[in-house]
């Protein structure tokens, strides 16, 4: 099963998020393919964003080439946690 026939059974809320410096993901396809699941399920309670500026470990990057990773500090951008928290507390409100 591919993944747009597995996220067309998706059935409750959702939250995909992007680093926008991600480089080991292709986003463009990845949220065509989440799009195109959400059309067939008519499923409206679902968000997609990319952060600018994070990359694959929604950390605060330069590049967001995997050889960076050891030189960031940060474990997660605090923007990212934001963002998380935001969308939960929305849902159970």
């Amino acid at each position: 099963m591919n993944n747009q026939a597995v996220l067309t059974k998706v059935t409750i809320p959702g939250l995909a998020l992007y680093g926008e410096l991600d480089q080991q993901v292709n986003q463009d396809k990845n949220i065509r393919i989440i799009e195109q699941a959400l059309k067939q399920t008519g499923i409206n309670n679902f968000t997609l964003k990319r952060l600018a500026g994070l990359n694959h470990l929604f950390q605060t990057a330069q590049t967001g080439l995997e050889y960076e990773y050891i030189k960031i500090e940060e474990t997660i951008s605090l923007r990212a946690l934001e963002v998380i928290s935001g969308w939960i507390v929305k849902q159970v409100n």
